[in-house]
């Protein structure tokens, strides 16, 4: 598995290029990152569109959880529904919000990571 890096560096690492972004492209429709810090009142969210059709999502919960979900176009899984029923029932319960989010385009998927507090590393 790859090395993702601990919540805390993720949420600092995802608002950190959004708020570059937002430098560079004061439009939002014309940024890749962004990053919002009351998604809920629980949850702040992070993303990334490149306009080709490639994205990811990450939601932060405020009890130590992190869920990441993206699709590569061009990956032979992606949209593949199987691997989203999959993954979905993978999911811990903790994450159910995030495994039905519909503005995470989850028909459209072909990556998801997870860590829960409390774990001492992230599962796929």
């Amino acid at each position: 598995m790859i090395a993702l890096p601990s919540i805390p560096e993720l949420r600092r690492i995802t608002n950190s290029l959004a708020t570059l972004d937002l430098i560079i492209c004061p439009e939002w429709e014309d940024r890749y990152y962004s990053f919002d810090s009351r998604w809920s009142d629980t949850e702040e969210m992070a993303s990334m569109r490149n306009g080709c059709g490639d994205d990811w999502f990450v939601l932060l919960g405020a009890s130590g959880f992190a869920g990441i979900k993206g699709l590569a176009h061009e990956y032979p899984s992606a949209r593949d529904a199987e691997l989203v029923r999959r993954i979905r029932a993978a999911l811990p319960r903790e994450l159910a919000e995030f495994a039905t989010e519909p503005a995470f385009h989850w028909d459209s998927t072909s990556f998801c990571y997870w860590h829960l507090a409390g774990d001492a590393s992230w599962s796929e």
